[in-house]
């Protein structure tokens, strides 16, 4: 009886990867199939050096959109925390540019760093 029964869920499992590759091919063609494998520790860890870039990239996006923001509506009661964040510089200055892209980009790699190692040591123990 155990037998039929993990024939019949094997069988279950086939037909629903055809089903599944048939209704999206794309998935075939990078080859991405569904299987039974666990996935290892390595394979979820989180790559610090993407997260760090990824995570600097953001950040100064989010300043230059926010010191943009303060020189194109000074007037408008914004909060403009995250430029003073980064720079003391009166804004709209080289220096309050420079200070805050670089100040992101520190803190954006020492969040990846921090994040990424506690993550990948917290993911391998449990």
């Amino acid at each position: 009886m155990r037998r039929v029964a993990a024939l019949n869920l094997a069988l279950d499992q086939t037909y629903a990867c055809k089903m599944w590759h048939s209704i999206n091919p794309t998935i075939v063609e990078r080859g991405v199939t569904m299987t039974n494998y666990p996935v290892t520790s390595r394979e979820s860890a989180i790559n610090v050096v993407a997260l760090g870039t990824a995570l600097s990239a953001a950040l100064v996006v989010l300043y230059v959109i926010c010191t943009l923001a303060e020189l194109v509506f000074p007037n408008l009661p914004l909060a403009h925390g995250w430029v003073a964040l980064f720079s003391v510089h009166p804004v709209g200055t080289v220096a309050n540019w420079a200070a805050g892209i670089v100040g992101s980009m520190v803190f954006g790699w020492i969040t990846a760093v921090v994040l990424g190692l506690v993550y990948n040591k917290m993911e391998r123990n449990y």
